[in-house]
């Protein structure tokens, strides 16, 4: 592998990197806003099934499915989020794995 090709590989693989960092905050954002949908419904829904007068014991599990479709967003907010971000790490070890080939392979030149 020359010295050009490894530099054009970095300049894209930095390119692919700035615009993931641009996804992360919305990303991240939505990964929270979604929590606290989830969050807020499964209070509501705790609170209106003790109202019931529904069992304390098993108001939590009606809860959950009553708040399943939030329940639904908030795992699917996390697991863009998360995969975004180890696709993130990745392409941080191989920019490094390349900026260190390039200085082996310049030293070698030199």
């Amino acid at each position: 592998m020359e010295a050009i090709q490894i530099a054009d590989k970095i300049w894209s693989l930095s390119q692919r990197i700035g615009d993931m960092q641009k996804k992360i905050i919305p990303l991240a954002e939505s990964r929270a806003a979604t929590e606290a949908d989830y969050d807020i419904a499964m209070k509501t829904a705790t609170l209106k099934r003790l109202d019931e007068g529904k069992a304390v014991g098993i108001v939590k599990e009606i809860a959950k499915g009553d708040c399943a479709e939030q329940l639904m967003f908030k795992r699917q907010a996390e697991l863009r989020y998360s995969g975004l971000m180890k696709t993130f790490e990745i392409d941080g070890q191989r920019l490094s794995a390349l900026q260190s080939l390039l200085r082996r392979f310049d030293e070698v030149v030199s």
